[in-house]
């Protein structure tokens, strides 16, 4: 994945899940170096998917997050 956008927390994410490269907003040269620095690296894509996964698991599916936020509600009260 490349990343342009200029979110901060956003290309935070990317950084420290590794999974993708952020490149500059609006420049097309930084952009077409990363997708090619992809392109090359076959390992680092494979990578990069996985990390995803295990993001996608970890803070975006709804079994592991509603519980989450249960035992914050439980644990307030």
């Amino acid at each position: 994945m490349v990343n342009s956008q200029e979110c901060e927390e956003y290309k935070k994410v990317v950084q420290e899940w590794q999974i993708g490269l952020n490149c500059k907003n609006k420049d097309s040269v930084d952009m077409a170096e990363k997708i090619y620095e992809l392109y090359k690296n076959k390992e680092k894509r494979l990578q990069m998917g996985k990390n995803n996964r295990k993001l996608a698991e970890e803070k975006f599916d709804r079994k592991v997050t509603y519980n989450k936020i249960i035992n914050v509600i439980e644990n307030k009260n």
